[in-house]
């Protein structure tokens, strides 16, 4: 987390500059220091937790997929159902298929949040997903390695006081490019 040092600079001087103050001046008006809020607002926070949530959630599917995490416990530490079923199904079937994924060599698959619209404990995040990753057909052995950019729509729900994922729907996928096209 970012520290922001600036109110307590100007706290400093504001205190320093009056306690060298022989009162000589006391009939001029002395000037105020008011320092900026450094606290968040609660909008601001849900946002940062659900981009964080967002960005962090793309990393551990990828970790699935690719390293063979624990599916069942990485799920769990970011959705809810329906799309805690879904994922763990599509998980299952991706193993079960003999497929292997591996990360691609030119880092170039990213998620990159667009929005981020929070109304109470609900929550829309609207993310662009750039998958270069390759996939390795477990029976011929044959290798997709074609980029493709997924802008897709998540909704999360603030559960037990955290947020977590609820439902993801994609929204537009285009192939053989590396950005997302609008709604």
């Amino acid at each position: 987390m970012r520290r922001f040092t600036g109110p307590l600079l100007c706290l400093s001087l504001a205190t320093t500059a009056s306690c060298g103050d022989d009162g000589a001046d006391e009939d001029r008006a002395q000037p105020t220091t008011t320092a900026p809020s450094t606290t968040e607002s609660q909008q601001e926070q849900d946002e940062r937790e659900l981009r964080q949530l967002a960005e962090d959630w793309f990393e551990a599917l990828r970790d699935v997929y690719v390293d063979g995490a624990d599916a069942t416990s990485t799920v769990d530490k970011f959705l809810i159902d329906p799309y805690r079923s879904e994922s763990l199904q599509r998980i299952q079937q991706f193993r079960a298929s003999g497929d292997e994924a591996r990360r691609d060599a030119d880092g170039l698959t990213t998620t990159e949040v667009q929005s981020i619209d929070v109304s109470g404990d609900d929550a829309v995040v609207t993310e662009c997903i750039i998958d270069a990753d390759v996939r390795v057909d477990g029976d011929t052995g044959e290798i997709n390695d074609d980029i493709a950019a997924t802008l897709v729509r998540t909704e999360a729900v603030r559960h037990d006081g955290d947020w977590r994922l609820a439902k993801q729907t994609s929204l537009t996928r285009v192939e053989g490019q590396a950005r997302c096209a609008s709604e």
